[in-house]
């Protein structure tokens, strides 16, 4: 353990310095590479005919390059979510976690999600892990929707749901559950 900013197989960690070190060489080593980054998708979306349709089109290649994305809370929550996507179909503090997807750590409290057809309250569609994480709010699916999901952990899951709980309320017409509906 003798570097200040090891990487640990899925992350870079700052860690405790010694009196001598400063966080300063490692910050202006992530500040490059991130502005190197941002200068390459500038210099794509500049030359785009349709902005709008070229960063969407950015953003879903980037994100499919790229889908093993781990939010990890530490401990930590998220207070005060308010959403309400009562016209599109899935609704959550995370819309869908993907199959390489990862959240974890985490607690959502005092939460109001309104939704339509599949609506969770940490995330609407599971297709990966959700891990040691709680919901303590308010998830509601309109009723006018032909079928609805809705659960505390998650609207619908083909993943993994591990050492979670619910304890806020949750409101729907088709498949309501504390975790999953």
């Amino acid at each position: 353990r003798t570097s200040p900013f090891a990487f640990t197989g899925n992350k870079f960690e700052f860690r405790m310095l010694g009196a001598s070190q400063s966080v300063a060489d490692p910050n202006i080593v992530l500040n490059t590479i991130m502005s190197e980054e941002l200068e390459q998708f500038a210099n794509e979306l500049e030359q785009a005919e349709d902005f709008d349709t070229a960063i969407h089109d950015l953003v879903v290649r980037v994100f499919r390059e790229h889908r093993h994305i781990i939010f990890d809370g530490n401990g930590y929550a998220i207070r005060g979510v308010y959403c309400c996507r009562i016209n599109s179909r899935i609704t959550g503090t995370f819309i869908t976690v993907t199959e390489t997807g990862v959240i974890q750590n985490l607690t959502i409290e005092n939460a109001i999600l309104l939704g339509r057809d599949t609506s969770g309250g940490i995330a609407g569609y599971n297709k990966g892990l959700i891990s040691n994480c709680c919901f303590d709010g308010y998830v509601k699916n309109d009723s006018s929707s032909p079928s609805s999901d809705a659960g505390g952990i998650a609207g619908q899951n083909l993943g993994t749901i591990d050492r979670c709980h619910n304890k806020g309320t949750i409101v729907g017409d088709d498949y309501v559950g504390g975790i999953v509906g």
